[in-house]
């Protein structure tokens, strides 16, 4: 019978100890302990005070928050200065002016070689039947944050590149080419003397091309129209193949027409198309004279000199020609 009690009573210790277990885990490591319970059903009962503001205090904090923005607003505008940026690499110096809240402070500008790949795009877009390329200089252009974030100019102007080889380019034509992250290539300028310069939004590849060709906008013969009256250089217009030459106005009653020199061709107005374009062709000039009429007047007279009738008319009279 007492072997009995002692097995009973073990049996109930474990159980015991296993109800504790249980209850310690659900309380404890489930986030509730009865001191938690307690303060939730005390504040359930506690009524919640709401704290009354006056509409002085609220005109106060309003003062206070618009000096805290002010005081943003003028850190931001500190913190992107006005900036001036050098850099070069074996073929070309480059130099960038941008002006205030275009980039942060402390950002730095990176320059990198351009492989002859990534230049395929330049050479396909220039090249043509009549255009070689002849030399090429490229440079990639990033500009980094303090916290090395590859980043682009904030406004839309403001950023002002100057590109100066550091060695001859050939070609007779050197102009300047933009290729976009996207592969897009544009042209930017010409390149005047030995010195590039324009204005950028975006940095990536930039390029300058030289280039030999005979089909450049400046490269079409040219000809040139000076028109006189009565000696003197009234006007002068200088066309290409597809540009309209106009008639320049005499405020004269008796004008007549304008001639090519001393002939008696009139010259025609309008659309030019006549202008050779063969290799070799040279600009030229044309000499137009303006040509009026004069004025008569007859008078008849019968035997006693009394006027009978009068008639009136016009000749044409030459000016001065300019040969």
């Amino acid at each position: 019978m007492l072997g009995n009690n002692k097995k009973a009573n073990a049996i109930f210790t474990f159980i015991a100890i296993i109800l504790l277990i249980t209850t310690w885990y659900f309380l404890k490591v489930q986030g509730i302990t009865m001191t938690d319970a307690s303060e939730a059903e005390y504040q359930s009962e506690e009524e919640i005070a709401v704290e009354e503001i006056s509409e002085d205090e609220l005109v106060e904090e309003a003062g206070d928050f618009q000096e805290e923005v002010a005081s943003v607003e003028e850190t931001e505008e500190i913190s992107m200065p006005e900036m001036d940026f050098y850099d070069k690499t074996d073929d070309i110096e480059v130099f960038v002016h941008a002006e205030a809240g275009n980039f942060p402070k402390d950002t730095k500008m990176i320059l990198k070689e351009v492989s002859e790949e990534d230049t395929k795009g330049i050479v396909n877009e220039v090249t043509s039947d009549e255009i070689e390329v002849k030399d090429i200089i490229a440079v990639d252009i990033t500009f980094y944050d303090v916290e090395e974030k590859e980043i682009e100019p904030i406004n839309s102007f403001g950023v002002h590149v100057i590109l100066k080889p550091l060695k001859e380019i050939e070609g007779e034509n050197k102009e300047i080419f933009h290729v976009r992250d996207t592969g897009e290539t544009e042209k930017i300028a010409d390149m005047e003397e030995d010195v590039a310069e324009f204005d950028s939004v975006g940095f990536s590849i930039y390029a300058i091309v030289g280039t030999d060709g005979k089909n450049q906008e400046n490269e079409k013969p040219r000809r040139t129209y000076i028109f006189f009256v009565d000696g003197e250089e009234w006007n002068r217009q200088i066309v290409k193949n597809g540009d309209t030459l106009y008639a320049p106005t005499v405020e004269n009653e008796y004008f007549d027409d304008w001639y090519i020199g001393d002939t008696e061709t009139k010259l025609t107005f309008g659309t030019i198309s006549d202008i050779p374009e063969t290799e070799g062709t040279l600009d030229e000039e044309i000499i137009v004279n303006a040509r009026f009429f004069e004025k008569y007047t007859v008078t008849f007279y019968d035997d006693y000199e009394v006027v009978k009738s009068t008639a009136s008319g016009k000749v044409r009279r030459y000016s001065i020609f300019r040969y």
